[in-house]
């Protein structure tokens, strides 16, 4: 196995695939021969006290990323984007988690809530992110879109209780299962 330095850290290459779970390619629109391809990633755990370990981690899947011949158009994130662990600000460490995430990776992104992302920082940085890029202002902490024939759904595991999630879900599967354009459906949801 490769080892990578990153100052006085040894960093194993495994550790990046904790990161990056895979690389789907699929075709979603029928009308076109190009495919339409997205990474899903999970648990990325960015922590301030470990910040420059998790720095060079994803400035290497960024690279990674990069360098593939088909490269994603967006990335989908299975939660625990940041740690919010004990003695932690996790405000601050919520803001550097998107504000390194968009510098290094640099294309759009969306996060299915996870245990570790905390309510108020999590809605504070990820929806205006969200919602610009989808433009939709009326964005909850769970919500779809749509790319390229493909239905996105992203599920927030912290609701306590699941009741309007799930009338949620039921209507926008029922939406999405009338339109006609939609090929493929992508569910994201942390599992502990």
């Amino acid at each position: 196995m490769k080892e990578v330095y990153y100052k006085e850290d040894k960093i194993h290459l495994r550790n990046l695939f904790i990161f990056l779970f895979c690389l789907l390619f699929v075709s979603c629109d029928s009308k076109s021969d190009k495919n339409f391809s997205f990474a899903y990633i999970g648990d990325l755990h960015y922590s301030l006290t470990d910040s420059l370990s998790t720095d060079y981690l994803i400035q290497s899947v960024a690279g990674e990323l990069d360098n593939l011949k088909n490269k994603p158009e967006l990335i989908i994130q299975t939660g625990d984007f940041f740690h919010g662990g004990r003695g932690i600000d996790i405000a601050a460490e919520a803001s550097m988690a998107f504000k390194h995430f968009v510098r290094d990776i640099g294309m759009p992104f969306y996060i299915a809530k996870g245990n570790h992302d905390s309510r108020g920082p999590y809605e504070k940085n990820a929806l205006p992110i969200f919602s610009r890029e989808l433009g939709n202002d009326d964005l909850k902490s769970y919500f779809s879109f749509d790319r390229a024939g493909c239905h996105f759904i992203l599920l927030d595991c912290t609701e306590e209780i699941l009741d309007d999630q799930l009338l949620w879900l039921e209507d926008d599967l029922k939406a999405v299962k009338s339109d006609p354009k939609i090929k493929h459906i992508f569910v994201a949801r942390q599992i502990f």
